[in-house]
């Protein structure tokens, strides 16, 4: 037994692995409190309680992307030495960006809200965000996050109505919640659509959640409903879409939705060197 919990999903994307597509592993450490040997509720804190998250890509080359509250970093590995090299550090969603990731085949059973942001998307030039999008979707979440730590643009797996019994897709605790802290981590924003993800309290060790997670402009689609309203009383529509100068006039009006860009115990961070007796422990508890 240690002091922390780890969560993980072994190989994202594996669906994938016979078209050789980008796959890799997403994790998520917890602390663990107390001396008894860890039970299944103790696993079962919302994303804000991560002390540190991330994923390994495995394409053209490998890396490890990683947050322990502080940003996030990305680390190649460099096959000559067997080691990992910083190469991406303090890595920021970029905020010009013309891409989101969603699978349409799906649309019939989403929300009118979503139903309405992809259409704008769609519209392009001539709709009212007044340029053009390209859609992307490669149904591998560590594929997609990296696009868009990279490059930038949204990811967006809706609620839906298919399955009334599975309104989210994505598990929470090891899917969603990690992805979540490492986009807020580098200045992006992740909702369910409602609600902030990290925020989200888990039932369920296996638990599935609505995840929309990227640029915190682009995705104004995630915004809550009481955000919606602002926008129409704005004058604007209700979900994403706005030419960016319009949006930004909006957006002034919603600061009690901004997100903040640092999850977990950014003060006090049970990883930091130094910082107390059992600190820095690679976790036992599993």
């Amino acid at each position: 037994k240690g002091g922390f919990l780890l969560l993980f999903d072994p190989l994202d994307g594996s669906s994938n692995i016979d078209l050789n597509v980008a796959v890799g592993p997403i994790f998520s450490v917890l602390v663990h409190e107390g001396d008894a040997p860890p039970v299944e509720s103790d696993y079962l804190q919302p994303g804000t309680r991560q002390v540190a998250a991330g994923y390994a890509i495995y394409g053209p080359s490998t890396v490890l992307v990683l947050s322990v509250g502080r940003g996030t970093h990305g680390f190649t590995l460099d096959r000559e030495i067997g080691n990992f090299v910083l190469t991406h550090p303090e890595l920021k969603v970029p905020e010009e960006t013309s891409e989101f990731a969603i699978n349409t085949s799906n649309e019939r059973f989403w929300e009118p809200p979503m139903q309405r942001y992809v259409e704008e998307c769609k519209a392009g030039k001539t709709g009212p965000r007044e340029r053009d999008f390209n859609m992307r979707w490669i149904a591998s979440m560590v594929a997609e996050v990296h696009r868009i730590l990279i490059r930038g643009g949204v990811f967006m797996y809706p609620r839906d109505n298919k399955d009334p019994k599975k309104p989210g897709r994505l598990r929470q605790l090891y899917e969603a919640s990690p992805m979540a802290m490492l986009i807020e981590q580098a200045g992006g924003r992740a909702s369910t659509g409602r609600q902030r993800l990290l925020d989200v309290e888990p039932k369920e060790l296996h638990q599935r959640v609505v995840v929309e997670l990227g640029d915190a402009l682009l995705g104004a689609g995630g915004l809550q409903p009481r955000a919606w309203r602002r926008f129409r009383r704005a004058g604007l529509h209700d979900v994403g879409g706005h030419p960016r100068q319009r949006h930004q006039g909006a957006a002034a009006g919603c600061e009690h939705l901004r997100l903040p860009l640092r999850a977990g115990r950014s003060q006090d961070h049970p990883l930091r060197p130094g910082r107390g007796e059992g600190r820095g422990r690679a976790g036992g508890a599993r």
